[in-house]
C-alpha cells in the first residue's frame, strides 16, 4: 500500500515494468508539499520524466500553498510535466440542469 508519509511504501509504485510518467494526487494535508516533492526526486530516480499533478485552480500554479508549492517544484525541473486544475469540473455534473437534462432524455423515450 502506497503511503505520502512513508518512503519505504514508494517501491511499490515501481514494482511493475519500467515506469516513465506519473499521476501525482497530493495528500488531503495543507503541507503536502514536502512529501509529495520527495516522491518526484524518488520517481526521477527511478526514470519517471513526465508527470501530471491535479492541482486546484484555486490555487495559483506558483507562490501559493499546498499544491501550488508541488507545481513550483515541478517548474524547476528538467522533467515533462501538466498541472491540471479541475476544481470546478464535477459542479457541471451534480447541479439541477445536468439532472433535468437526464430526465429530458430518457431511455424509454419513443419520440
Amino acid at each position: 500500500m502506497f503511503d505520502w508519509y512513508d518512503s519505504a511504501t514508494w517501491p511499490t509504485a515501481f514494482s511493475n515494468a519500467a515506469v516513465t510518467a506519473a499521476f501525482l494526487v497530493s495528500p488531503p494535508d495543507i503541507d503536502c508539499a514536502p512529501p509529495v516533492n520527495k516522491f518526484i526526486d524518488f520517481a526521477i530516480e527511478r526514470g519517471v520524466k513526465r508527470f501530471v499533478l491535479l492541482g486546484a485552480s484555486l490555487l495559483p500554479v506558483e507562490d501559493g500553498p499546498m499544491m501550488s508549492q508541488i507545481s513550483k517544484y515541478l517548474l524547476t525541473l528538467n522533467v515533462e510535466y501538466a498541472i491540471l486544475r479541475p476544481t470546478w469540473f464535477m459542479g457541471m455534473f451534480s447541479g439541477y440542469l445536468f439532472y433535468k437534462s437526464l430526465q429530458l432524455f430518457s431511455i424509454t423515450d419513443t419520440s
